[in-house]
């Protein structure tokens, strides 16, 4: 599939499976802990804050054109509804340009009795039946070239958008993550370190034993990750060049006090772990400015007048077509959004970051 990332303008194409890897640590008939490690490109796509949230359980199964609607609404929908009020949502679209850019080029109906009897009119009836929209209207363009679709949002869409996409940045799952990543994952990644610095092989959490994270645990609190990380190292080297076979992390025990007495050393791991703090606060500061940047584009683009407006969304397209972008996929839309808010900036002049930092601390 192709994804984007931050700052790019070009699609990266990946195959892969969620989550790669997937084991656990028994102890007895309990479950001690587990571990799921998710591929890069997904953690990079969701640092970037390039993701969606959609319930699927309303598109699992449903016939191909249906669940197309479905998500390309369902987008346009909570656009809307993060800017106004509920009753405000609602979208109007040409036909012809439902066909072209929703749903892959199909045929262009010319008689609405065709397009509802024989094209989209099933489809749009079971969004209805399901509360994903509360209706929709297929009437003449006022040059009477063709058909515009207007879809009203349902019970169903609003009741997907407050539990799957309004909250899908909750800080609360964020904390979580930090703390456990702290007291679960650092300490099995430390004794992954020890074992494969030892023996030259990878280890899965599986092999870990609740002393060795304990300990491993231990270590993180006294010397920080990066401290931990630093004296495996050490630790290690040292029993190989004693011909010391230490076989469990907490034998390296013997090594702690001369470690700790080469402050050098413990000096550079913590100024690795201040730095990892500084890049850490940078990256959350331009996620911050990155989502005020997109909010403000869409605010200054909903303000312009209508003919502005058009002129925007038929510059962006061809800017995006120029680049080879995927218009008929959701990645497509990605590039049109880009393409979208560089022309907002250069017409309206978006604040920099500089400029939004400041305005933030004053």
């Amino acid at each position: 599939m192709p994804f984007y990332r931050n700052g790019k303008d070009e699609p990266t194409i990946a195959n892969f499976s969620v989550p790669s890897e997937f084991t656990i640590q028994p102890r007895g008939s309990n479950i001690e802990a587990c571990e799921v490690v998710i591929p890069e490109f997904i953690q990079r796509s969701l640092d970037d804050r390039f993701f969606s949230c959609l319930n699927y359980n309303r598109i699992r199964g449903i016939p191909t054109i249906q669940a197309a609607l479905y998500i390309r609404l369902f987008h346009h929908f909570a656009n809307l509804a993060e800017r106004g009020t509920r009753n405000s949502v609602q979208i109007r679209k040409r036909y012809d340009d439902i066909c072209k850019e929703w749903l892959g080029g199909i045929a262009v109906r010319t008689h609405k009795s065709h397009i509802v009897r024989d094209q989209l009119g099933v489809h749009l009836d079971a969004l209805v039946a399901n509360k994903f929209l509360r209706s929709y209207s297929i009437d003449k363009t006022a040059a009477g070239d063709g058909f515009n679709i207007t879809f009203l949002p349902g019970t169903g869409f609003h009741d997907d958008y407050n539990r799957f996409y309004k909250n899908r940045f909750q800080n609360e799952l964020q904390f979580k993550f930090f703390e456990e990543q702290q007291s679960i994952g650092h300490p099995l990644e430390l004794v992954r370190r020890f074992h494969e610095q030892r023996t030259g092989e990878k280890i899965t959490a599986s092999h870990v034993t609740q002393a060795e994270q304990q300990y491993a645990l231990t270590l993180i609190q006294e010397l920080t990750f990066e401290g931990a990380l630093a004296f495996v190292d050490y630790g290690v080297n040292r029993a190989r060049a004693g011909n010391y076979a230490v076989n469990t992390l907490s034998g390296l025990k013997t090594y702690c006090g001369d470690f700790l007495r080469e402050r050098d050393t413990l000096a550079k791991a913590q100024a690795a772990a201040a730095n990892r703090v500084r890049v850490e606060q940078a990256k959350a500061e331009a996620e911050e400015y990155e989502a005020f940047r997109r909010s403000e584009a869409d605010r200054l683009f909903a303000a312009a007048r209508a003919e502005v407006r058009q002129t925007i969304e038929a510059d962006s397209i061809a800017q995006a077509k120029a680049r080879g972008g995927f218009l008929g996929s959701s990645a497509g839309s990605i590039v049109v959004r880009l393409e979208r808010d560089k022309i907002i900036d250069k017409r309206f002049s978006i604040p920099t970051l500089g400029e939004w930092r400041t305005k933030k601390f004053n």
